[in-house]
């Protein structure tokens, strides 16, 4: 989560910069580092949401369990 975290600080300053910027050369730059980040980000949500999944899943299959 803390990765998470991090990735979602540096898109927002990446954002910050391109706002204040005006060279194409620059912003194709900020650009092609917002677009990793953001891959990044969702290949790290993606294996989160998974493991939630799973998590909820075995919660389901326990709960129908007969303790001894």
């Amino acid at each position: 989560m803390e990765e998470i975290t991090n990735l979602l600080s540096d898109l927002q300053t990446v954002n910050e910069e391109a706002k204040s910027t005006h060279s194409t050369k620059i912003l194709r730059g900020l650009r092609d580092r917002m677009d990793s980040d953001i891959v990044a980000l969702l290949r790290k949500v993606r294996r989160v949401k998974t493991r939630l999944e799973n998590l909820v899943q075995s919660n389901v299959n326990n709960r129908g369990r007969k303790s001894c």
